[in-house]
């Protein structure tokens, strides 16, 4: 009688019993990514997010520049004498950073990007982030975000 039993009791679990499945949970990598960019502002932000994982930063930097190395603006007096430039991807001034611009390092897009990358850590943790970077006040406007698809996830977290 004990083997009939058993028989049932398999038969009956096997018939009517669920395996139990374990949880998934579904895992989003978090992305950022500029919208319509050329290479060189792909380039950028592909390098910004693996580099440091922050969209203030990304944001911020594209709108100092358009995330553009190229890009100078001519800082002037009253009287319309050029004062100072700000120029590259985070729009470095030319009297506060002379020494890196005029260095072959400027040049490499990298290397350009972890100099503002260290300007930009140490702006925050002195306080100065809003007078080192204009645009850091103004990273979640629509003229900057309209420009970047962010992952869900990540558009919470910044604001």
């Amino acid at each position: 009688m004990t083997n009939i039993n058993t028989i049932i009791l398999l038969i009956y679990l096997i018939l009517y019993q669920k395996p139990i499945q374990p949880e998934v949970q579904a895992v989003s990598t978090p992305y950022i990514q500029l919208i319509d960019g050329n290479e060189e502002q792909n380039k950028a932000v592909d390098y910004l997010w693996t580099k440091t994982h922050n969209v203030d930063i990304i944001l911020t930097f594209y709108g100092e520049s358009y995330l553009k190395g190229d890009v100078v603006h001519y800082n002037k007096l009253k009287d319309g004498t050029i004062w100072s430039k700000d120029i590259g991807y985070c729009q470095l001034n030319s009297k506060y950073h002379s020494k890196f611009i005029n260095s072959p390092d400027f040049q490499d897009i990298y290397k350009q990007l972890n100099y503002c990358i260290d300007v930009y850590t140490k702006a925050i943790e002195r306080g100065t982030i809003h007078t080192t970077f204009y645009a850091y006040d103004h990273r979640f406007e629509k003229r900057i975000t309209q420009h970047f698809m962010i992952s869900p996830e990540l558009d919470k977290s910044v604001r």
